[in-house]
């Protein structure tokens, strides 16, 4: 038994140096990924259009004219049956005439990414780069020294800040000194939380807010808006077909209406998941069923479905 433990032990002293190798090389290539985390988004353009320089860098080739105007009119609409929403659209639809710097807020998955795109794309900057920046990057010193970079990439295109709540206060005093001379992109800064209430409790800095925010769009939470749930609902249905080139498939009352009864923590980006799994889950099947729904969702729903056959 010794005999074999030890003629072992040069095995196992090579399997834990090999580990220790992979740990160090995998550390050095998450601190890289950290670096490389700017989302740079072709105005208008297919994947087939991009062209690679010599360092294999994605460049942006500036469509024409008739082709801006093709991508504006094959935007995702927007579904807004309430009142709140309906606001919002008007705001983006004001907002994309202008340059002024937005502040979009609302919790996760309500669509913040969503609109900042459209107003870049219904805009006159639309044939113009369109970069995402998570702020959390700023948090890491590195990346502090290359802000300028980034904002200078977009050129005279766009910026969207995802989540300005993230910044750090060394962060946020940085992009502060930085905004104080003006930049040539147009700024668009995504909220989950009330930038205003931060600012009250000391938590994000007031000058930056002042910065970043000539307008405020409040996006409310899907559970809050009932009335859109189905329309989204057969939106996103039909989309997802016509993508995977079959027939449309139909929502049963009951599906729908366990739609409606659910809370979506998730929100509007929950229920396109659940469109989703639901068509894989209703197969070849003409019409989705309440079967068709998440487990959690069937049960979350169950007793409130009851009580509204019941009246109660």
């Amino acid at each position: 038994m010794s005999q074999r433990c030890t003629s072992n032990i040069p095995e196992l002293r090579s399997l834990i140096e090999q580990l220790c190798l992979s740990r160090a090389s995998l550390e050095q290539l998450l601190e890289r990924l950290y670096e490389l985390t700017t989302r740079t988004d072709p105005a208008n353009l297919t994947p087939a259009q991009w062209e690679r320089t010599p360092a294999e860098q994605e460049k942006t080739l500036r469509p024409s004219d008739q082709e801006a105007r093709q991508g504006r009119s094959q935007q995702t609409p927007v579904i807004a049956a309430d009142a709140r929403m309906q606001i919002a659209a008007e705001l983006v639809r004001a907002m994309a005439e202008t340059d002024t710097p937005v502040v979009i807020q609302g919790a996760t998955g309500t669509g913040k990414n969503f609109f900042a795109r459209l107003i870049h794309q219904q805009s006159k900057r639309s044939q113009h780069p369109l970069i995402t920046i998570p702020c959390r990057q700023f948090n890491h010193p590195k990346n502090l020294t290359h802000t300028r970079e980034f904002f200078a990439e977009a050129g005279n295109g766009s910026v969207i800040l995802e989540d300005i709540d993230e910044l750090q206060p060394p962060a946020q005093d940085h992009l502060a000194n930085i905004l104080k001379q003006p930049v040539a992109c147009r700024l668009i800064s995504l909220s989950c939380n009330d930038p205003d209430e931060l600012v009250r409790h000391g938590f994000f800095s007031a000058p930056l807010l002042e910065q970043l925010r000539e307008c405020h769009i409040a996006l409310p939470v899907l559970a809050g808006r009932s009335s859109d749930i189905e329309q989204l609902a057969r939106h996103y249905c039909g989309a997802f077909c016509d993508a995977a080139g079959v027939a449309i498939k139909q929502l049963s009352p009951e599906y729908l209406n366990l739609l409606t009864l659910y809370s979506w923590p998730g929100n509007v980006r929950e229920l396109i998941n659940t469109l989703e799994q639901s068509l894989l889950c209703g197969g070849e099947q003409k019409t989705l069923y309440a079967k068709d729904l998440p487990a959690h969702i069937r049960i979350q729903t169950l007793h409130l479905s009851s009580a509204r056959k019941k009246g109660l």
